[in-house]
C-alpha cells in the first residue's frame, strides 16, 4: 500500500525528468551504444591534405584572435580559460597525432568554437571561430566521402 499522495510524487517524478530530457535535448538514441562507439573510430591524420591544413592554419588565426581578445579576458576570464586550453590540446592532438576521433574534436574544437561564435557572433573573434569551425567540418566531409567511396564502390 502506497501512503496517501505517493501517485502525485510519481507523476511529478516522471514530468522533471521529461522536462529535463526537454531542456537539454537528450534524445533515446543518446543512449545507443553504437552512437556512442563512432565517436571514438579512428580519423586517420594525413598531413598532405590541403584541407586539413587550411583547418589546422584556421585554428591557429582563432586562437590567436582569442588571445588578443582582451575584452574576453576581462568579462569572462574563466570562459576564455576553458576555450583557449581545449582548442591548444585540441591542435596539439592533431599536430603530433596520426589520428583523431570525433568525440575528441567536438569535445576540444567545436565546443569550444560554437562557445566563442555564440559569445562574439559577427565580431572578429567569432567571425576567426567560424572560418575554423567551417573549416574542419570542410575536412570532415572530404575525409567522411572517401571513406563512404571506399564502402560503396
Amino acid at each position: 500500500m502506497h501512503p496517501p499522495g505517493a501517485g502525485k510524487f510519481t507523476s511529478l517524478r516522471v514530468f522533471c525528468k521529461k522536462l529535463t530530457y526537454d531542456i537539454l535535448k537528450i534524445k533515446n538514441d543518446d543512449f545507443n551504444g553504437e552512437v556512442a562507439e563512432t565517436q571514438w573510430e579512428p580519423i586517420p591524420l594525413d598531413r598532405s591534405n590541403e584541407k586539413l591544413e587550411k583547418f589546422v592554419s584556421s585554428l591557429d588565426t582563432a586562437i590567436r584572435e582569442i588571445e588578443a581578445d582582451n575584452g574576453y579576458a576581462v568579462h569572462a576570464p574563466g570562459e576564455r580559460e576553458y576555450v583557449l586550453s581545449a582548442l591548444k590540446t585540441g591542435k596539439e592532438a592533431i599536430a603530433s597525432g596520426s589520428q583523431t576521433y570525433l568525440g575528441q574534436l567536438k569535445s576540444l574544437v567545436v565546443d569550444p568554437l560554437s562557445r566563442v561564435i555564440w559569445r562574439f557572433g559577427g565580431a572578429a573573434v567569432g567571425v576567426a571561430a567560424t572560418a575554423a569551425k567551417d573549416a574542419l567540418l570542410d575536412w570532415l566531409k572530404e575525409v567522411f566521402e572517401k571513406g563512404l567511396h571506399l564502402i560503396i564502390h
